[in-house]
């Protein structure tokens, strides 16, 4: 299965992670001694389901040598996007990864891909709990998506597949800037998805439909298995916590 790995995104001046990136790459920052981006990778190169990655967003490779392909920054989330998706074999699923969840496993994706009960859907996204993500990471905090089943954010790495992406193009385009924004997400969906969303009534079967009416896009959403798949380094008080976490997996190591 191809995996995109999407690693663009420089913080500017004033945004949080400004001072540990000085307009370097996000993917870039420094964990226990190594790059961000390179936790991530060696977790996908480990899986038993993943065997070529695109990496989209860096201006150079990684590594001089090695398996994995890189694409520049095209300079949009939306765009980089695409141009991964270019990139995969469009016969078959496809795994997407953000390049800033750095405590992922190959056990953890390999759960994931093989819990999937319908790889063959054009989406198989997962929600992280958010009492999973705090009892295991105590402190790490998000912006929560609140459905009638409690409170989640979205796992940073999920399947699906290429067949309808240049027609989905336009609504792909007016979501992404909303990506930290449910409200604005539930009204691009429809106003019944708001008014439930608003009145926590939403539930996660009823997404998948409206989704599915709203853009003939069919799609499972469920709860992932492992918290660490929606623990993304958005700010000081993550990058703090993976950095402990991942100090301590090089000293038992």
């Amino acid at each position: 299965m191809d995996c995109i790995v999407l690693a663009g995104g420089r913080p500017g001046p004033g945004e949080p992670l400004w001072a540990e990136t000085k307009g370097a790459p996000k993917a870039l920052i420094d964990l226990a001694g190594r790059p961000m981006i390179r936790w991530v990778l060696d977790a996908l190169q480990g899986s038993r389901h993943l065997d070529r990655l695109i990496v989209v967003g860096l201006d150079r490779p990684l590594e001089p040598a090695g398996d994995v392909e890189y694409l520049p920054d095209q300079g949009s989330l939306v765009g980089n996007l695409y141009a991964g998706i270019g990139r995969v074999r469009a016969d078959r699923p496809a795994a997407y990864c953000w390049s800033d969840i750095p405590l992922i496993t190959a056990g953890m994706l390999d759960r994931f891909i093989e819990n999937t009960p319908d790889p063959e859907l054009d989406v198989n996204a997962g929600l992280v709990p958010k009492a999973a993500l705090q009892q295991r990471y105590p402190g790490a905090d998000d912006l929560w998506l609140r459905l009638a089943e409690g409170q989640f954010i979205a796992a940073d790495f999920g399947l699906f597949h290429p067949r309808h992406a240049a027609r989905l193009r336009p609504h792909v385009d007016a979501l992404a800037p909303q990506r930290k924004q449910a409200f604005r997400q539930a009204l691009y969906v429809g106003l019944p998805v708001l008014v439930r969303f608003v009145l926590g009534r939403l539930t996660m079967a009823g997404l998948e439909r409206h989704l599915e009416r709203r853009f003939g896009l069919r799609c499972h959403v469920r709860i992932a298995e492992d918290p660490e798949l929606g623990l993304d380094v958005d700010g000081p008080g993550a990058l703090a916590i993976c950095r402990q976490a991942l100090a301590s997996r090089v000293r038992g190591a």
